[in-house]
């Protein structure tokens, strides 16, 4: 069943990459319309139908076969990246709620019968609301709400898919909101937390999940009373910092380790050319990448701000701007004159002799994009989801996982010296081999302390290592040089 779902999954994505024709027939007169697998058929694509403010997506799905099925809606037209209901179940409904306006159409991948029902949608946002999956579904996006400067977002999932899962909130900001607000986005089989922001006026939350959640929103946090000065207690000690990042030296000698405040550890013959670890950062780090004759290494925070160490050159960054998805990686262009930053949502940001090839940013995905590696052959990049779904531009398609169910997501992606093949990383360390990427082993039937956050190909050896978030290091027809 699982296997169905990550192949339905997969199907949106190659639709929605335009290899698959998408049904475009003259819009509907009114902006209130109910579709369903009886006249659709369990998969296919809706008639067109128009909206001129926000509007609402109401479903439902029942009679699964074999009892339990995956019912997906993609949206199709929308430019805010409208999340449709992706779920997986004996049955279900719920009502998702968006506000862009135009001419939509809508995908559905089913095996299960259900029916589909637009309408416009009129309620004023809330201001302490409580949103679930019973309400949205797993996937989805919720109702707008009104937040005061200084809000709180709890949150808790469970009951996963398969025992595990993917559990992320994007937090969608006001129209000139220049405060970067990052939701939660975890990994697991259930946890909670609240998070605090400072910005104020009218959000709406996208949903990406495999589990069962909850967010309670508290829109308006009170100001502590004043009270007499604390009796003096020891500082407590700051939370160790995790490794997120490995970066090779171009003659596979060497490599450094980065972790997420910016302190950089250098091994075999990479260069100590420093780190960021001194400053005060807006955002994590949680990437490093290397010049390409191996003098330096820029290392990239979750906001899209870029350092440059050693013969690095800053060419420029997202730092001030505001994102609608978090930078998950960079990568240089081959002459490192320049380089990429892509967001999970996939928008690409170019910087010096960089050229802009395409990206998924207009797009609604199934998956958060994880990673992305530059084609040296071509000078394109890949973009990898955290299903291992591919996304080529200018460069050639070597083969993907997003048709199979695995164990874990794949967080990162690398690419061979010759650029001819890629290899894809799960966080338990699982290797996928594509093109002239060689498998040498992975970590995927060990027990680990901590996750596999990064990869780095051995362009001595054509082997490569793999990195925990820990710090410890397995190499693979790679010489051990030392752990973090």
């Amino acid at each position: 069943m699982l296997l169905r779902r990550y192949f339905a999954l997969a199907l949106a994505i190659v639709t929605l990459s335009g290899i698959a024709g998408i049904l475009s027939e003259t819009p509907a007169a009114a902006d209130s319309d109910t579709f369903s697998s009886s006249t659709i058929g369990q998969s296919g694509s809706t008639p067109s139908f128009n909206q001129t403010a926000a509007w609402s997506l109401s479903w439902s799905y029942s009679n699964c076969v074999g009892g339990s099925g995956n019912f997906s809606a993609d949206i199709n037209g929308s430019s805010d990246g409208d999340p449709g209901p992706n779920e997986l179940g004996s049955g279900g409904s719920g009502t998702d709620v968006y506000y862009d306006a135009g001419t939509f159409n809508i995908s559905v991948i089913s095996e299960c019968d259900w029916s589909i029902t637009v309408a416009p949608y009129f309620a004023a946002p809330s201001t302490s609301p409580t949103f679930s999956n019973t309400q949205t579904g797993q996937t989805g996006q919720t109702p707008q709400f009104q937040a005061a400067s200084g809000w709180s977002m709890s949150w808790s999932y469970s009951n996963c898919i398969d025992g595990s899962g993917n559990f992320s909130v994007n937090i969608v900001q006001p129209a000139g909101d220049d405060t970067f607000d990052v939701g939660p986005n975890e990994l697991g089989s259930g946890g909670s937390g609240t998070d605090t922001y400072t910005d104020s006026g009218v959000f709406s939350l996208q949903v990406l999940s495999e589990c069962d959640w909850t967010i309670n929103i508290n829109s308006a946090i009170a100001a502590p009373a004043p009270s007499p000065a604390p009796t003096p207690s020891p500082t407590p000690t700051p939370a160790a910092p995790t490794a997120v990042g490995i970066a090779s030296t171009p003659d596979g000698g060497g490599y450094w380790i980065a972790y997420s405040n910016g302190a950089v550890s250098p091994h075999g013959n990479a260069g100590n050319y420093g780190g960021v670890q001194n400053l005060t950062l807006n955002a994590p780090i949680n990437h490093i990448v290397s010049t390409p004759d191996g003098g330096g290494y820029w290392l990239v925070a979750a906001d899209g701000g870029t350092f440059s160490e050693g013969d690095a050159q800053f060419y420029g960054s997202t730092g001030s701007m505001h994102l609608n998805a978090p930078v998950v990686d960079m990568a240089p262009t081959p002459d490192g004159g320049g380089y990429w930053l892509v967001a999970s949502d996939g928008g690409i940001f170019s910087y010096g002799d960089a050229v802009f090839h395409g990206s998924t940013g207009g797009m609604p995905l199934n998956q958060p994009v994880v990673g992305m590696a530059p084609d040296k052959s071509t000078g394109g990049y890949w973009l990898v989801a955290r299903d291992g779904g591919i996304f080529a531009f200018d460069a050639p398609f070597y083969g993907s996982t997003g048709s199979i169910h695995l164990n874990k997501p794949v967080n990162g992606m690398a690419a061979t010296f010759s650029g001819l093949g890629y290899w894809f990383v799960a966080s338990d360390g699982g290797i996928f081999n594509y093109g002239d990427a060689g498998f040498y082993g992975s970590t995927g039937s060990l027990v680990l302390n901590k996750p596999i956050v990064g990869m780095a190909p051995d362009n001595a050896t054509g082997g490569y290592w793999l990195l925990g978030s820990d710090g410890g290091i397995f190499s693979y027809d790679a010489p051990f040089l030392g752990a973090g």
